[in-house]
Order: structure tokens, then C-alpha cells, then sequence
């Protein structure tokens, strides 16, 4: 979906992110990355479902990967941020940002730094670029230049408060 190249490596792409090298790990969940246990469906994952549902987000079905896989992230992203561009609404900015950085921001630059380490296809390392400028929000990239001025103008209307934080029911 990143890579301007149609004919990248099949054989790498399931090496890097579908685990058929068992020499290459690359977790594409929270869970797995945020959690220093480095578990699988944790009090993450619920986390994670949680905001989902409070925010009145729907999961799709993405290859049966659980809901803090990186594509729902970004997904989720996606759907606060055209929300907030409808309709102005501080808490769910707040969530946002939250979400953006105790979630994407630790996944996506995990994973960026995985394809640097592994890839060795062009069209691998443009994965890792688009994840590196993205994290470092350079926006620069072809059809997704409307996206970054909402994210950008949303990070930096909350970035900076002491009370963005993730609430987490019991």
C-alpha cells in the first residue's frame, strides 16, 4: 500500500510481516510492543478495544489480526481525525492525541526500525521511509498530503497539556 513499486518481493514482504522467516520477528500489535511483557491480547488489547468503543469506532476484519494490529491503528486515526474535521469536539481530540501517542507512535516506530534492520528490497526500505516520515511528521507523500495538516493541527492543539491521558476503566 506504501510502496510505489508494484512488483515487490511477495517472498520478503511475508518474511517481514506475515513471520515466514523464523529468523525475522516484527509483531504488528500494541499489545506485543507497548507491553514490556511483550503478550499478545493484554490489558492493551482491551485498552485499545476500549477506546475503539467509546469513541463509537468499528473494527473491520484485517486477516483476523486483533484490534491493536498497526492497520486498525492507523485506521482508528484515520476515523478520529475526519470526526474532528466535521465536528470540533476537545475530549475526543484529547483521545486522539492519547491514542496517536501511547499507541501508533510506539508501534509504527517499532516497526519502521524492524524493515530498516530487515528489508532489503527498495520497495521494503520505502515502507520504513513512509513510517519515518510519518513519525516525524513530514507529510510529503503523494495522496496522503490532506491527512497530515488535520493530525498536525490536532497533535499540536492538545500536544503540549499535562492532562491528555488514556483513561483506563476497570
Amino acid at each position: 500500500i506504501f510502496c510505489s513499486n508494484e512488483n515487490f518481493d511477495k517472498i520478503e514482504y511475508d518474511d517481514l510481516f506475515r513471520g515466514t522467516d523464523a529468523d525475522i520477528y516484527i509483531p504488528l500489535w500494541a499489545s506485543v510492543i507497548v507491553n514490556p511483557d511483550g503478550l499478545l491480547f493484554d490489558e492493551t488489547t482491551l485498552d485499545v478495544i476500549k477506546t475503539y468503543k467509546a469513541n463509537g469506532y468499528s473494527c473491520i476484519d484485517m486477516e483476523g489480526n486483533p484490534e491493536d494490529y498497526i492497520g486498525q491503528l492507523f485506521r482508528f486515526v484515520s476515523y478520529m481525525a475526519s470526526s474532528l474535521v466535521k465536528h470540533k469536539d476537545d475530549d475526543r481530540a484529547k483521545t486522539l492525541v492519547a491514542f496517536f501517542e501511547a499507541y501508533l507512535e510506539p508501534v509504527a516506530d517499532f516497526v519502521k526500525e524492524k524493515v530498516k534492520e530487515y528489508g532489503k528490497s527498495s520497495s521494503m526500505l520505502e515502507i520504513a521511509d513512509f513510517l519515518d516520515r510519518f513519525l516525524k511528521k513530514d507529510y510529503s507523500f503523494g495522496t496522503y498530503d490532506a491527512f497530515p495538516d488535520v493530525i498536525e493541527n490536532i497533535l499540536q492543539l492538545v500536544r503540549n497539556r499535562s492532562d491528555v491521558v488514556i483513561h483506563h476503566d476497570s
